[in-house]
């Protein structure tokens, strides 16, 4: 079986989380955004979190478009909010864009 590598789990709700992974199959690597549900915190007697058909998963050739789609968002909410005291999104730099930080890793 192929190895399955968690990248991050955000908290949804109360009882869901999404976890990102990234998985290999039939050779090819993908990157997969997928909802889980919490059992225990739904008053069920699983205690395992489960994954549900909610969720999408791209090939990893993807992850520089869905940086861009992401990035537009931000700018996009951060243009919403431009009048407003606090800014609700943190521009984040990659390593290559951070002055400074020229062969670093």
């Amino acid at each position: 079986m192929a190895e399955i590598k968690l990248i991050a789990e955000i908290e949804k709700g109360a009882a869901e989380i999404v976890k990102v992974t990234i998985s290999e199959f039939r050779g090819q690597h993908y990157l997969d955004f997928r909802i889980w549900v919490d059992p225990s915190r739904q008053g069920d007697y699983g205690t395992q979190p489960i994954p549900t058909k909610k969720g999408i998963c791209l090939h990893t050739e993807m992850i520089p478009d869905l940086q861009a789609a992401i990035k537009s968002a931000a700018d996009y909410i951060r243009g919403m909010y431009s009048s407003k005291m606090a800014d609700p999104v943190e521009p984040v730099e990659s390593p290559e864009e951070t002055p400074g930080s020229e062969g670093q890793r």
